[in-house]
């Protein structure tokens, strides 16, 4: 006869995981310095595309995603924020809007994060 271990059972649960969201931005935006009064904002429509929370199977479709543009370099100048705003924004439906100062020409670079609010449970990623 065999000398055996009574029986164990165990489960295996595998949990989803956040998947970074995803998009495209164009790499460059030229436009005409402003010499008007007051200063009319600017709105770049399809700036940014294919914007998605992340996973094609929909299972993501629930998290709230924010675009973040921050300032990396250059001439913070060119842009005003007349009502308090953030002088550069991202908004979901793809559309860069901003500002620009009278008589202000120069560059500005940026980057711009896409994050969401699904967490970062098993070393998933909420922004990209």
């Amino acid at each position: 006869g065999e000398n055996a271990a009574e029986v164990q059972e165990f489960t295996v649960t595998v949990i989803p995981v956040n998947r970074a969201p995803v998009f495209f931005a164009l790499l460059e935006v030229v436009v005409p310095e402003n010499d008007d009064a007051p200063s009319e904002a600017v709105s770049i429509a399809d700036f940014a595309t294919g914007i998605h929370p992340g996973n094609e199977n929909g299972n993501e479709d629930h998290q709230s995603l924010t675009f973040h543009v921050s300032l990396l370099s250059g001439n913070a100048g060119l842009f005003i924020s007349p009502d308090g705003t953030p002088p550069v924004s991202l908004d979901l439906d793809g559309s860069l809007k901003f500002t620009l100062g009278r008589y202000a020409y120069g560059e500005a670079h940026f980057s711009v994060v896409l994050g969401d609010d699904g967490g970062t449970l098993g070393d998933a990623v909420g922004e990209v």
